[in-house]
């Protein structure tokens, strides 16, 4: 698959029907085949799993996985038809996940009406750093960018499948350019509404952290179709027909497979052995330093508690510089140190475990252990979730503003200027006064 080059079937014309009844412009539904189970689900459905940044070949722990949902149904515009029940993805861990479909390009006008609804089936194993369920966003390549809404749907109850039903035109979105042939980074900013024209390419879920089994089925996108559409929603029903030719459930040699135990309704782990990790060559990305003579340099910032307050209540975005720039006042607050000792500062210096920074009051001295505890944890953990850190120890843990690359791997470690105006901004908005924030020794 290369998502630069996707034909499309089919143009229909941007016309809202106010209150009409939506038509199922598409549904991916699956019937049980025995001989598929295990086999690639890209051959098998023409749904991906992608990593950000990588190409699909890269990957291949999207499999047809045989405990699919219970609801079962026709199929309309996605093809192949009744080659499998189900299909998961298993990675540990991974940021920036997309299982999507090319097969069916249609107008963006669509997902823009009142009636407009995205449904599917979810069942998600995994849970973040702070315990909470993993979560899906939708996932839209329309035209030459990816659309990724802010808001997601969390799993409420590990271990069972759980209904998602969503109106598209409602959510904000991270706009990403397509980079050809590989998945799509995670948002930095959340600031847009879907476009009202253009053509949608691919259709799925992403999600931002992934440390479980991934699992999607039944999915469906419903609208009103103007008169003289050329878009088919005839519904094809399942059948073992369909199946491979030779298989026992078009045969009968040896019994064939009755569907097997959904195990819907419990709350025990999910059936089945996840297919085993596979090392996968990762790109190699670039990380640009600041100079070492900048790393420890300053006077101590001091901001009281009642300072931290003002200046966090003013910080109110989600972006990553946001969540990066409410993380370094919490620590600063919590011990007073030089604005340099969190210049360089790596991810592998961070002890999730223990919540224990380790930086350095001057470039040459041994490395000082702050214990993080409560606002400056929580702010530390948000940041980390938000941007992917975590999966590279020798990455910047606070990232610059101006190395960041939706694009590209090349990620930058905030500078001591950079650091210093933000700090001067943040305290000028709450109308604080923070001492210490000074220029650098020998600038």
């Amino acid at each position: 698959m290369s998502f630069a080059a996707i034909v499309v079937v089919g143009c229909v014309a941007a016309v809202e029907v106010a209150h009409a009844e939506p038509s199922t412009l598409y549904r991916e539904t699956f019937t049980f085949c025995t001989d598929t189970v295990g086999k690639d689900a890209a051959e098998q459905t023409r749904w991906y799993g992608v990593v950000q940044g990588l190409p699909k070949e890269k990957v291949s722990n999207l499999k047809v996985f045989a405990y699919g949902s219970s609801d079962i149904g026709g199929s309309v515009n996605s093809t192949p038809i009744g080659l499998s029940q189900g299909y998961t993805f298993w990675f540990r861990p991974v940021y920036g996940l997309s299982v999507l479909t090319n097969e069916f390009p249609f107008d963006a006008a669509l997902l823009k009406t009142t009636e407009a609804v995205v449904e599917y089936k979810q069942r998600l194993s995994g849970v973040d750093l702070s315990l909470a369920p993993n979560k899906t966003q939708l996932l839209f390549l329309i035209d030459n960018n990816w659309y990724i809404s802010q808001e997601a749907v969390s799993q409420v109850r590990i271990g069972i499948w759980e209904q998602v039903s969503v109106n598209p035109a409602t959510l904000t979105y991270g706009v990403v350019p397509l980079v050809a042939g590989v998945g799509p980074l995670t948002p930095t900013e959340y600031n847009a509404p879907l476009p009202a024209a253009g053509t949608v390419r691919a259709f799925g879920v992403f999600l931002a952290e992934v440390n479980g089994r991934v699992r999607i089925d039944n999915f469906v996108i419903k609208s009103t179709v103007p008169p003289g559409s050329s878009i088919s929603t005839a519904v094809q029903e399942p059948n073992y027909n369909l199946c491979p030719e030779g298989s026992p459930d078009r045969t009968g040699s040896g019994g064939g497979q009755t569907p097997p135990n959904e195990d819907d309704g419990d709350t025990t782990p999910d059936q089945g052995v996840p297919d085993p990790v596979v090392p996968v060559a990762q790109p190699t990305p670039s990380y640009i330093f600041c100079p070492i003579k900048q790393q420890g340099t300053g006077r101590a910032v001091v901001v009281s508690r009642k300072a931290r307050g003002a200046i966090l209540r003013k910080i109110t975005g989600s972006s990553l510089l946001d969540l990066r720039d409410r993380a370094i006042i919490a620590i600063l607050a919590q011990r007073p140190l030089p604005l340099g000792a969190l210049v360089n500062v790596k991810v592998g210096d961070y002890n999730t475990q223990t919540g224990v920074l380790s930086v350095s009051k001057r470039a040459s001295a041994k490395p000082l252990k702050v214990k993080l505890r409560g606002a400056a944890l929580s702010a530390l953990t948000d940041y980390l979730r938000v941007s992917g850190a975590p999966s590279a120890a020798t990455a910047p843990l606070f990232v610059s503003a101006s190395a960041q690359g939706i694009a590209s791997p090349i990620t930058g470690a905030a500078c001591f200027g950079e650091i210093r105006t933000m700090a001067r901004i943040r305290a000028k908005k709450a109308q604080i006064v923070l001492a210490g924030v000074s220029k650098p020794k020998g600038r």
